[in-house]
This record gives structure tokens, C-alpha cells and sequence, in this order.
């Protein structure tokens, strides 16, 4: 019973999987219904998700401000990274589609009024059900799969070390992955750069601009043999292999972790942070080598 939130998120994330026809028993399902719509409603399942997560506890403010939050807060990474690749503010901020912008004001009316006065706020009687735990452990996951995608898109771009870059790890990429992740309003913000949520951007940042740590000096080679043997469906390529990683931690870490001793860079890759990252690469090719 101590992880019974854990196991309902687990499971409805399972049934959404199999709403929009995909199989819930393969965890290469699991890159959580990129590109899939809802039956009936006809929304993207992850931007709907991302979507509720957003616009809830609001409607505090004067409509038209609380809504134009709504906007800015759900497409902030996407503005980022529209403006990083080379866009105008202008063009960056309608990045969304107009489907999106109505899904956007559909979330922020059901989710934080009474409808016409007489049916009660419907999101304020699932979130307090014994269901409503797990639905925003759901809506979370959502969160960070949406925004960590556009990270790895960020950080994607094909950019060589300076030469005098003695690390040969271009910064380029990594720059591009923190605004990205930070992004938390029309203009990027890096304010927030001594953060978990920069750190973990940046991990995830320097695992897809060094292609799984492979052009590491030094370690590379060691490091990029150990995760070339991971087999697919858990592995096979860098994308599928954090994304179930962080599946497995997210619903079954704590879980795991209280049976069996599993090191942190293992279940949890981002969160381990960028020197706890370094040390187990360090402390795996010291025993290799031994």
C-alpha cells in the first residue's frame, strides 16, 4: 500500500496507452503517445496531459491575463527552442496551432470554475477522489516528457568543440538544452540556472550532444560499450533507453530501490545531477579496469 499512487498512475498511464492503440506490455509504448490524439476529442494525449497540468489551480487573476499565462506556460520550452533555432519572437510565440490554443482555454475553464454556476468545478472533485493522487503523478510525467523532448531536440544540433575546448564537449548544445528546460515564460529565462531543473537539462543535455557519452574523452569508449549492450526495446537507440529509464524510476524507483541497491545513475540518469553522473562513470571504468 505504500506505493498504491504509484501503481494507479502506472495503470492509467497504461490505459491511455491502449485508448490511443498502442501496447501497454512493451515499454517501447512508452515514449508516452508522442504524436497520438485522443479518440473522439482529436487532442495530442502528451500535450493534453501537459495541458491539464498547467492550467490548473488558476483563475485568480482577470480571465484574459489567467489565460494568456495558461498559453505562455504550456508552449514556454517550445517558444525557447522556436527563438533558439533562429526564429523571431513573433513567430516563436505562435509555435502553437489554433486546436491548441482551444484545448488551452477548453483545460482552464473546466479546471477552474463551476460550470454556469451550477455544476461544481469538475477538476476540484477528481484531484480530491482517492484517484487524484496518481492522476498528478500522471500529469507530471507528462510535464517532463514533453519539455524533455524538446531538450533533446535542442540539444541535437551537430555543433565540434572550440579548439581550445579541452573537455571536447561543445557547450553549444548544452546552452541551447538549459534555456530550453528553464523556459518558463515568452522570453527565456536562465535565472534559474543553480537549479535541479537546469541540472537536469543539462545531463540530459551533454547524454544526447555526446551521443550516450561515447565522444567523452578518455571514459567514452567504456561508457559507450556498456550502453551499445543494452538491448532493445529497453535500448537500442539513446532517446528509447532514457526514456524507459525514467519510466522505471518514476513509477517503480522507490519501489525497486527499498529491495534491491540499484545505483541512482541507473534508475534515475537526470536527477543523479551532473557530478554524481561523473563519479559512477568514474567508478565504473575504475573496476573495469581492475
Amino acid at each position: 500500500m505504500d506505493y498504491k499512487d504509484d501503481a494507479i498512475a502506472l495503470v492509467l498511464m497504461a490505459g491511455l496507452i491502449a485508448l490511443c492503440g498502442g501496447d501497454a506490455t512493451k515499454p517501447t509504448s512508452y515514449p508516452f503517445l508522442i504524436g497520438k490524439d485522443l479518440p473522439l476529442l482529436g487532442f495530442d494525449t502528451l500535450l493534453t496531459l501537459h495541458t491539464l497540468n498547467q492550467c490548473q489551480n488558476r483563475g485568480k487573476k482577470h480571465w484574459l491575463t489567467d489565460i494568456l499565462e495558461c498559453m505562455l506556460s504550456v508552449f514556454a520550452s517550445k517558444i525557447a527552442l522556436g527563438v533558439l533555432n533562429g526564429g523571431n519572437l513573433g513567430t516563436a510565440l505562435m509555435l502553437g496551432a489554433e486546436k491548441d490554443y482551444t484545448l488551452v482555454i477548453i483545460c482552464w475553464y473546466l479546471q477552474n470554475h463551476s460550470i454556469g454556476g451550477v455544476v461544481p468545478n469538475i477538476w476540484d472533485l477528481i484531484t480530491s477522489s482517492p484517484l487524484g493522487p496518481a492522476i498528478q503523478k500522471v500529469l507530471n510525467l507528462a510535464s517532463i516528457i514533453l519539455i524533455n523532448n524538446l531538450i533533446i531536440e535542442a540539444a541535437s544540433v551537430t555543433v565540434d568543440a572550440h579548439e581550445h575546448n579541452l573537455t571536447e564537449i561543445a557547450i553549444t548544445p548544452l546552452i541551447k538544452a538549459i534555456v530550453v528546460g528553464t523556459a518558463s515564460a515568452a522570453i527565456p529565462d536562465t535565472s534559474d540556472t543553480a537549479s535541479t531543473t537546469a541540472t537536469n537539462a543539462l545531463v540530459l543535455g551533454l547524454l544526447v550532444s555526446t551521443k550516450g557519452f561515447a565522444t567523452l574523452p578518455v571514459v567514452g569508449a567504456h561508457v559507450s560499450g556498456f550502453l551499445g549492450k543494452i538491448p532493445a526495446p529497453i535500448g537500442g537507440s539513446i532517446d528509447k533507453l532514457y526514456t524507459n529509464l525514467l519510466v522505471i524510476r518514476y513509477f517503480l524507483g522507490e519501489a525497486i530501490g527499498s529491495i534491491v541497491p540499484v545505483p541512482a545513475l541507473v534508475l534515475d540518469p537526470l536527477h543523479a545531477g551532473v557530478v554524481e553522473v561523473f563519479s559512477q562513470i568514474n567508478t565504473y571504468v575504475t573496476n573495469v579496469n581492475a
